[in-house]
């Protein structure tokens, strides 16, 4: 996700206007949503100090974006009870939060699981977003008029969906991780309309070391440093 949230931040040819969360952001959420139900939805819980309120920000990370410069902002979620990766991609102007899965239908356990995932991050994401002001600060959409946004209190839940036909991990193989990366880099570079036939596990393997190697080097023979 760091890498792929530089790609999205400095690369020279990329205009998608995407950035990503990190592996911990899913934590943050599922705590104070958890937190905030038991209090009776206490709106005091929901600060512009809380975690989830500095992602937002464009703090809290490296090489983060503030969201009011992005379209789209890729969630990389863990399911602890399954030991799963997925990813959820937030589409601002859509107001919508769309589920890449590779083990999509996979039983009624774990669709329940993911979506009581999904449920918690359309709930709270809206309310964090009106505590740091964001529709004030985002210029570029008139939420007045926008089809998305028009008569629709800002601070109710997401609607939430999943992304169907997309390639699927094999049966009982641990690829999720794998796929989920995967998934976060089309929608980085811009297509979130990935074939079904458009992912090997082993070429990706392949390919995200030799990147990451590659990467690696590159930075040692130039003597550079992250975020310098």
């Amino acid at each position: 996700m760091y890498y792929l949230r530089k790609f999205c931040k400095y690369g020279p040819d990329n205009s998608a206007r995407v950035t990503t969360t990190d592996p911990f952001f899913i934590s943050w959420v599922v705590q104070i949503h958890d937190a905030w139900e038991t209090n009776d939805k206490d709106e005091n819980l929901i600060s512009i100090h809380h975690e989830v309120a500095q992602y937002i920000r464009g703090d809290r990370i490296l090489a983060n974006t503030p969201w009011v410069d992005v379209d789209h902002v890729c969630i990389l979620v863990n399911s602890s009870a399954k030991f799963h990766w997925f990813l959820v991609v937030f589409s601002i102007r859509k107001r919508c939060l769309y589920i890449y899965d590779s083990l999509n239908g996979y039983g009624v356990k774990h669709t329940n699981v993911v979506t009581s995932l999904v449920q918690k991050i359309s709930r709270m994401i809206p309310l964090f977003l009106v505590a740091n002001d964001y529709y004030a600060l985002r210029k570029d959409i008139d939420w007045n008029t926008d089809v998305h946004y028009a008569g629709m209190p800002v601070g109710d839940p997401l609607v939430y969906g999943n992304h169907e036909n997309i390639p699927q991990q094999r049966n009982n193989s641990t690829d999720c991780g794998l796929y989920t990366c995967a998934f976060d880099e089309y929608v980085c570079r811009g297509d979130r309309n990935i074939s079904m036939s458009g992912l090997n596990a082993k070429n990706l393997w392949l390919r995200f070391g030799a990147l990451l190697w590659k990467y690696g080097k590159m930075k040692f023979d130039i003597e550079s440093v992250s975020e310098d």
